[in-house]
């Protein structure tokens, strides 16, 4: 094998690998959205897996929403998929919570869920938890950096000492777009947890959204 072949194969391998990881970036930033959750609840949930979390909650009071799937009478056009919504709700001084969820054809395209703790322990977890997600996102290719639309990434942790009683505030919001099917989607998610301790008031939320259609996968790069 001669020189310059040789040279073309490893540039040709060097450029096959790096474009593979930076595929398997994107699919990494994917699902750690798909994956995130507080309280047990994320993107991949399925409707028995949101009525079994809202058993465990019986103070919440929830609305449901189920619009069955729809056969087009015109042959050429695509029958319209089923449509599933839960709104939940919870009203208290420090423990209150919020729920709001909707499915398309079985796959949640938007969850909100916002809480309260009576227990530091378990907000701490959640901090903790935020702060996780925030470095796995930045290792698969998501920073503060990137000024586009399209995928950018911010995350800001701060004690605040002044006033009468100190405060905590942390906030995480990310996008990723990708291509399904060759058609781009989006993925946008943004988490908050929040203290008072004065007026031992500890909560936390998340929201996340992905695009509505196409709603099914079967390559995502």
């Amino acid at each position: 094998m001669n020189l310059k072949l040789s040279h073309l194969l490893t540039m040709t391998f060097m450029s096959f690998f790096v474009y593979q990881a930076a595929l398997a970036s994107e699919n990494d930033a994917v699902d750690i959205i798909r994956t995130i959750q507080i309280g047990g609840l994320s993107l991949n949930s399925t409707p028995d897996d949101i009525e079994a979390f809202i058993e465990t909650k019986p103070s919440l009071e929830c609305k449901r929403i189920d619009v069955p799937e729809r056969k087009s009478k015109i042959p050429s056009r695509r029958s319209s998929p089923r449509q599933q919504s839960w709104n939940c709700s919870y009203s208290h001084k420090t423990l209150s919570e919020v729920l709001n969820i909707r499915m398309s054809d079985g796959v949640i395209s938007y969850l909100n869920y916002e809480t309260g703790y009576d227990k530091t322990q378990l907000f701490e977890k959640t901090r903790l938890y935020i702060r996780g997600i925030h470095k796995k996102l930045e290792a698969a290719g998501l920073t503060s950096h990137q000024k586009h639309l399209k995928n950018f990434m911010t995350y800001e942790e701060k004690d605040i000492q002044g006033g009468s009683a100190p405060v905590f505030m942390q906030h995480l919001n990310a996008k990723k777009t990708v291509s399904c099917d060759n058609i781009p989607i989006y993925f946008l998610m943004s988490m908050n947890a929040n203290t008072l301790p004065s007026q031992n008031i500890y909560r936390a939320g998340m929201k996340i959204e992905r695009s509505r259609k196409p709603i099914h996968c079967k390559n995502i790069e």
